[in-house]
């Protein structure tokens, strides 16, 4: 009950930190299902608040995507994770102001690309970002849920 306290956990983690204490198989079933059934563990809460803490570290949606995958299911990913370029392309604005001085020029240099696409953005959101920068650069409310 404590690791739920502290923040949401994916079931898989939970399985994984209660193993790691020393429980039994079927003890950590009885604990996880029962917290299923009394609503103290949701998968969608926890991909909600994954993605939101992600998203304000500056991370794209191929990074997040990547990670989630390795804590649940493709459903759950597809589900909860923003489809909209829109969403990005302010996600990666609200990055670059954080992260670099001034307005960005296209072409950008090689490092500053691979910098952008080890965080999760694509090419083609870096490009539409750029481009664009004025209509991004005042972003919206980051906040998709």
């Amino acid at each position: 009950m404590r690791y739920l306290s502290q923040r949401e956990h994916f079931e898989s983690q939970l399985r994984m930190k209660l193993t790691r204490k020393g429980y039994e198989a079927p003890e950590i079933d009885a604990v996880v299902k029962r917290f299923i059934d009394d609503d103290y563990l949701s998968e969608s809460r926890a991909a909600l608040a994954y993605i939101r803490s992600r998203v304000r570290r500056g991370m794209g949606p191929e990074k997040i995507r990547a990670a989630m995958l390795g804590l649940t299911d493709d459903s759950i990913v597809s589900h909860y994770l923003p489809k909209s370029d829109h969403y990005w392309c302010q996600v990666l604005a609200s990055y670059w102001k954080k992260r670099f001085d001034g307005s960005p020029e296209w072409p950008l240099d090689e490092k500053t690309i691979r910098h952008c696409l080890n965080r999760g953005f694509t090419y083609r959101l870096l490009r539409m970002m750029v481009v664009d920068y004025g209509q991004w650069s005042e972003p919206d409310d980051l906040s998709i849920f």
